[in-house]
C-alpha cells in the first residue's frame, strides 16, 4: 500500500466487512452478536489509525481536533464507545431481546406434554430454540430431557443494545460507518491530495 491513508482507509473497509455481515446474519443469535462486536472494535479504531498514520502531517492535528461532531455524531460516538467497553472489559455482547413465533404446528399429543412442563417449570419457562430461514423456521423446545421440534411461518427478531434503547441495530451501526467514511473522506482530501 505504501501511501498515506491507505491503512486508515484499509481500518474502515474492515469495519464496512463486518457492518455487511450484519443484516444477512440478523436472525443468527451469536453470529449476529459476534460480528456486531467486531464492526465496533473495528470502527472505533479507524480514528486511532488515522491518528497513528497523520500525526506529523502539519496541520492534521488542528484539523481534526476542530471536526466537531453534530448532535447525532456525538450520540453514536459516546454509546459506540460504551458498547466497545463493555464488550472488552464487561463480556460478549448479547443483543437478542424478543423472539415471536407464529404459525406454529404442534401437534396435541405434543402440546399436553409441553404445557404440562411449563406448569411445573419454577420460572414457567422452558428451553427454547429457533432455526431455520424465511418460509422454513423451526422451534426446537426441550421437553424433559426431549428435543421436539415444530414448523412454524414466522418468526420476529428484536434485539436491543443497552446504550441505543430506542434505535435499530442496523440504524445505528449504518450511521456511525457514515460517520466514519464521511470523516475519512474529508481527511484524504485535505492531506492526501
Amino acid at each position: 500500500m505504501g501511501t498515506r491513508g491507505a491503512l486508515t482507509q484499509l481500518k474502515l473497509d474492515e469495519a464496512r466487512f463486518f457492518l455487511d455481515q450484519l443484516k444477512p446474519n440478523f436472525g443468527k443469535a451469536r453470529k449476529f452478536d459476534f460480528y456486531l462486536s467486531a464492526f465496533i472494535s473495528a470502527a472505533r479504531s479507524v480514528t486511532w489509525v488515522m491518528g497513528t498514520e497523520y500525526a506529523e502531517v502539519p496541520g492534521w492535528r488542528d484539523w481534526f481536533d476542530s471536526q466537531i461532531p453534530s448532535k447525532e455524531e456525538e450520540t453514536l460516538l459516546k454509546g459506540t464507545n460504551q458498547v466497545r467497553i463493555r464488550t472488552q472489559k464487561l463480556g460478549p455482547l448479547q443483543t437478542m431481546s424478543r423472539v415471536a413465533v407464529s404459525g406454529l404446528a404442534v401437534p396435541e399429543q405434543d402440546a399436553k406434554r409441553v404445557t404440562e412442563a411449563i406448569s411445573k417449570s419454577p420460572s414457567g419457562e422452558l428451553p427454547v430454540f429457533v432455526g431455520g430461514s424465511k418460509g422454513k423456521y423451526f422451534v426446537e423446545i426441550d421437553v424433559g430431557g426431549d428435543r421436539l421440534r415444530f414448523q412454524a411461518t414466522s418468526v420476529s427478531i428484536e434485539r436491543k443494545l443497552e446504550e441505543f434503547p430506542d434505535a435499530h441495530i442496523l440504524d445505528v451501526c449504518t450511521a456511525y460507518y457514515a460517520a466514519l467514511e464521511s470523516l475519512v473522506r474529508q481527511c484524504r482530501d485535505k492531506f492526501d491530495a
